[in-house]
């Protein structure tokens, strides 16, 4: 829709909500563009249209082709002896009039006795194949919705983590649940409706032409201006579809992100706030789908028009042949053969014209669903040489690296980092929120590829690595932990990848310091912690994901301020015991600190800010150079000493809190006019 706005010229799209100039329009296919996250393998710009559909649902069922074989077969022989029966009856209707003009005559109740012995057969046999049909179809239906949702999925979870970025989780969620089931819904229908009403429509044409030749030309008048208006309105019906879809996917991601954040929306009170924006989402689909219900209507009653008018002209002209020729050209039967083959005929028509409709609503749906299959990410997890744990010694270099997100092309976000950080040693980044940190602990884990520059991991490009077997020798705790609706335990071996015992979980958990509350719990560590483990507390869960790392045994250790939540007695126990891990598995850490605490037995401390690596040393090296971070250390020892001075003059005895954040620092310093920084120079 064009924004109403008197100094500016843009698109605002209903799905997405996301503002679009022409300008950005026209940059749409460039690879740094805004909200592509998915880049499909297919790059010619060919959609979706129904035959595209067909044929792809075509390729998915010939993996199951005996059972399809056995479906058209079955779906052959039922359609010939419907196509069959209607001479049948006619033959019945013509020994009963026999037998009506001349009783005396045997030959005319030996024909009706005979026709009705044959139509007997006909139903037995159509029955029959009918049903091994129907089962036949249901087992390849099945299978093939199976294999698109299983397709799916696998091609979302091995996505780039930049798709992820550019991507809602609902628009992902509707894919695989609302796109996924009505791409198949009409699988049974394809395989029903569309072969066997072609093989109707064929034969009874044939038949038809056999009976009357005159009647079938009197017919087939109707078909071009009932095709020409299915077509049109196919062209049309398609991008009204592909609407009703996308607007249905941005009510579920209404729906997924107010179910998820519930608590902010009833602190806020926003519940009607969030049950307007899901009813816009369904009424805008409401109201694409009342368009084309009154299009589709008007379509199908202008057919159903033209069929009865051609019935009435079949019966008028029929009865003045039969009348003229005084049933000897066109006897009365083949007359009701004749009704019989164009009602089977017209019947199969308008099936083939709901098959297209359906075809028509399918393809818009397949099209979202066929772009997250095809899409491909830009580096393949499994592809580059595989490393074990026994392989990893440990030294990560990084050497001139730069980086900006996909989804903020004009930002770069890392500029040029170099750092050295040799095996089984802590190197500790410290710096302003939002200066790079995290993202550079992404790249170590290869969340993302450097737009320049190389990480090295024990002297090897990690770009010739497999990305899947390089984590897989990683631990990882960030600032918000995740944790699966599962038991304790299982979330605690979560990607182990090798068998484990109680007794391992126990040592890792007693190491992180949560064996105790664990094991106070009814069920212990078959505990479910909810959806995100909504059931234990910040500092509970923080635990767990460290208690995963000390089971995991990783060989490069990434904590993004893994004692965050952890009061100050917990934080010392746990930082003991990290170190304790260090010391016993001699891997490399790379550690995000948010607090000077935690950061002051590190190896080598980094100082990180807009993207840049200003300082970087040791503790004592950096308070001995007088610079940033001796800035930050003495601007701690004078609030510390100030509060302790606060609570003498209170009469009240200092509280241990926690460490004062850098970020508080920083800001304080930036105020005062007393913290410059500036990138160190290249050694």
């Amino acid at each position: 829709d064009a924004t109403k706005g008197p100094h500016y010229i843009a698109y605002r799209c209903r799905t997405c909500d996301f503002d679009l100039c022409p300008r950005c329009y026209k940059q749409k296919d460039k690879q740094s563009s805004k909200g592509f996250g998915a880049r499909s393998i297919r790059r010619d710009g060919e959609q979706i249209t129904t035959w595209t559909y067909f044929s792809r649902i075509l390729g998915l069922a010939l993996d199951f082709w005996q059972t399809m074989a056995m479906a058209i077969f079955c779906l052959v022989i039922t359609q010939g002896l419907q196509i069959w029966a209607p001479k049948v009856q006619g033959n019945i209707f013509d020994g009963i009039i026999g037998y009506l003009k001349d009783p005396e005559k045997s030959d005319g109740r030996q024909a009706f006795e005979k026709a009705m012995v044959t139509y007997l057969i006909v139903n037995v046999l159509q029955g029959a194949f009918s049903g091994l049909k129907a089962l036949a179809q249901e087992l390849v239906m099945r299978r093939i919705a199976c294999i698109v949702r299983l397709k799916l999925f696998a091609s979302v979870i091995q996505m780039d983590i930049s798709f992820f970025d550019a991507m809602h989780t609902g628009q992902l969620t509707s894919r695989l649940t609302n796109d996924a089931s009505q791409m198949v819904q009409p699988l049974g229908t394809l395989m029903n409706d569309l072969l066997a009403n072609l093989l109707l429509l064929v034969g009874g044409m044939a038949m038809a032409f056999t009976t009357s030749w005159k009647l079938s030309i009197l017919a087939l008048t109707i078909v071009p201006p009932i095709t020409y208006c299915y077509r049109a309105y196919a062209k049309w019906g398609r991008g009204v579809n592909r609407s009703i879809y996308c607007a249905f996917g941005e009510a579920n991601s209404t729906a997924t992100d107010a179910i998820a954040n519930i608590r902010t929306v009833r602190g806020f009170s926003t519940e009607e706030h969030e049950a307007g924006k899901y009813a816009d989402s369904i009424n805008t689909a409401l109201g694409h789908g009342i368009k084309n219900a009154y299009v589709g209507a008007s379509v199908a009653a202008f057919s159903t028009y033209m069929n009865l008018g051609t019935a009435v002209l079949i019966l008028w002209y029929g009865g003045q042949l039969v009348c003229d020729s005084k049933g000897e050209g066109m006897s009365i039967g083949k007359l009701i053969t004749f009704q019989l083959y164009w009602n089977m005929m017209n019947g199969a028509f308008i099936s083939l014209g709901n098959v297209f409709n359906d075809l028509i609503r399918s393809s818009s749906a397949a099209e979202r669903v066929f772009s997250i299959i095809d899409a491909r990410p830009e580096v393949n997890p499994a592809d580059g040489d595989k490393v074990t744990r026994q392989d990893i010694v440990g030294h990560l270099q990084l050497k001139g690296l730069q980086f900006r997100y996909r989804t903020r092309p004009e930002n770069l976000v890392l500029k040029g980092i170099n750092l050295n950080m040799p095996p089984a040693t802590t190197t500790a980044l410290v710096g302003k929120s939002g200066g790079g940190k995290s993202t550079l602990v992404h790249m170590l884990m290869r969340f993302y590829e450097p737009n320049e520059g190389t990480i090295l991991l024990d002297g090897k490009d990690m770009k010739t690595l497999s990305s899947t077997s390089v984590r897989q020798c990683c631990g990882f705790v960030a600032q918000d932990t995740q944790l699966f609706a599962t038991s304790i335990e299982e979330n605690l071996s979560y990607g182990l990848g090798r068998p484990h015992t109680r007794e391992e979980v126990i040592e890792a958990c007693t190491a992180a310091n949560c064996h105790e509350y664990v094991s106070e719990m009814e069920e212990g560590y078959d505990t479910r912690v909810g959806e995100k483990g909504i059931m234990l507390s910040g500092g509970q869960r923080q635990r767990l994901a460290i208690a995963r790392c000390f089971l995991r045994k990783p060989k490069l250790l990434f904590l993004d301020e893994a004692t965050s939540a952890l009061d100050a007695e917990n934080e010392a126990i746990v930082q003991g015991a990290i170190e304790k891990l260090l010391v016993d598995l001699r891997c490399t850490v790379v550690l995000i600190a948010h607090r000077l605490s935690t950061v002051i037995n590190a190896n080598q401390i980094a100082v990180v800010h807009k993207g840049t690596i200003v300082e970087r040393g040791t503790h004592e090296e950096l308070v001995g150079k007088g610079g940033v971070y001796a800035q930050l250390v003495s601007r701690q020892m004078s609030r510390d000493a100030s509060s302790v001075m606060d609570a003498k003059a209170g009469g009240a005895a200092p509280t241990a809190g926690k460490a004062t954040e850098i970020d508080q620092l920083i800001e304080e310093m930036e105020a005062n006019g007393g913290l410059q920084m500036e990138p160190e120079a290249e050694e």
